[in-house]
């Protein structure tokens, strides 16, 4: 795949910055490999572009996503990948739009599951499947029964078609050893590992603890804005699981309101640490610094510019998430997800306040110092983030947010 997007892409003038990369692939409609549209997303692009100007397009271009139907304006996530690993393959940003159980019981795809069940036995002798609750390009995840425990878990299985891929296949073990090594009441348990052999090959699978409820990002799509305290009620259960994932080492990476679970009794859970990196990692190939992986909307400024991150690039993200529950907007978009990135990286937001005139003082005070560009005028902590929620909830009552368009 990338030998023929070099093929066609030296027809044309030798681009010197990667600015015009973007143009040559975006907006000039190179074509390769069933009428796909090559889509560079940006965050990789200005990683590569502040390093130096590029000799070899063939040898540097990381793509990050190959679509065919792909949406700019949704900005979906942004996750890197080395050339070598994209020949055939599914793109990482496509993975992992984990739904556990949605509010209603809804099942949504589960007919259609249920004929196509990776296994017909149960896992491990364990664990039966009985219908599907959710997948992406990566992995499904299934409602199922653990006969051994006598419980309802979701069971998350890797495509079989990716299993053969090194970079999937160490990702999503990845994400089973580091959920697994946590155990905090506001992140999503991992119960179990195992492998299945499924389409000539061996499939692993993660079992968790089954969720029913629905994604801070559905609940902020239905009733718009949430009101200025219940939003750092949300936080503070947001933040006391990244200190726990902070204590072991580990940064989540991508902390957005699509990986925070609202449960039915109005818990909050937060998922998917698939992108998830400890300190040991920083310096391998799944977290190499030219391979962005997270999403447009929520990335620190050093997360788009691919340099090395701590648990202070959470912070900035659960800023973001901040922002958005106050105002229904992220701080920056953008037509493209590099836009989106280079806004993060060079533009200063606007105070929340702005948009929602009234808001007290203390509201705009917390998100912008989350928001800071240098991370060492960040909160230092998810704690001391807490702490100072914790004094906005005590110092002032939040009145209800109007719904702010956009």
């Amino acid at each position: 795949m990338a030998a023929v997007y070099a093929q066609n892409i030296s027809r044309a003038p030798r681009p010197h910055r990667l600015a015009e990369v973007v143009e040559a692939v975006l907006h000039k409609g190179i074509v390769i490999e069933a009428n796909l549209r090559v889509a560079v997303v940006g965050a990789e692009l200005l990683a590569l572009e502040t390093r130096a100007v590029i000799a070899s397009i063939d040898t540097y271009i990381r793509f990050a996503e190959v679509v065919s139907r792909l949406d700019w304006g949704r900005q979906e996530d942004v996750a890197g990948m080395p050339v070598g690993a994209m020949r055939g393959a599914t793109p990482l940003a496509a993975a992992d739009r984990t739904v556990l159980v949605s509010k209603d019981g809804d099942a949504g795809d589960a007919d259609a599951g249920e004929e196509r069940k990776p296994v017909d036995r149960p896992l491990d002798g364990r664990y039966e499947l009985r219908g599907l609750l959710g997948h992406g390009g990566m992995a499904e995840v299934w409602d199922a029964a653990d006969n051994l425990l006598g419980r309802s878990v979701a069971v998350k299985i890797l495509r079989s078609h990716l299993a053969v891929q090194p970079e999937f296949l160490a990702r999503f073990r990845r994400e089973a050893r580091l959920a697994a090594a946590l155990s905090h009441p506001s992140i999503v348990a991992v119960h179990d590992t195992g492998t299945t052999h499924h389409g000539g090959v061996d499939v692993p699978f993660i079992v968790m603890e089954q969720i029913e409820g629905t994604t801070l990002k559905e609940v902020a799509a239905e009733s718009g804005p949430l009101r200025p305290g219940r939003s750092l009620e949300i936080l503070i259960d947001v933040l006391d699981a990244l200190q726990a994932s902070h204590r072991h080492g580990i940064v989540h990476r991508d902390v957005k309101p699509g990986n925070i679970m609202v449960t039915t009794s109005g818990a909050i859970k937060v998922m998917d640490f698939g992108i998830a990196c400890s300190p040991t990692e920083q310096t391998g190939r799944l977290t190499d610094p030219a391979a962005i992986v997270g999403t447009a909307q929520y990335l620190s400024p050093e997360q788009a510019a691919g340099r090395p991150i701590d648990n202070r690039s959470d912070i900035y993200a659960v800023g973001c998430v901040l922002y958005e529950l106050l105002t229904g907007v992220p701080p920056f978009t953008g037509p493209t997800p590099y836009e989106v990135a280079c806004r993060h990286m060079h533009e200063e937001p606007l105070a929340p306040s702005v948009l929602l005139p009234g808001l007290p003082p203390e509201y705009d005070a917390i998100v912008l110092r989350a928001l800071q560009k240098d991370p060492d005028r960040r909160y230092q902590s998810a704690a001391s983030m807490r702490r100072a929620i914790s004094r906005a909830l005590t110092s002032s009552i939040g009145g209800r947010a109007e719904h702010v368009p956009g």
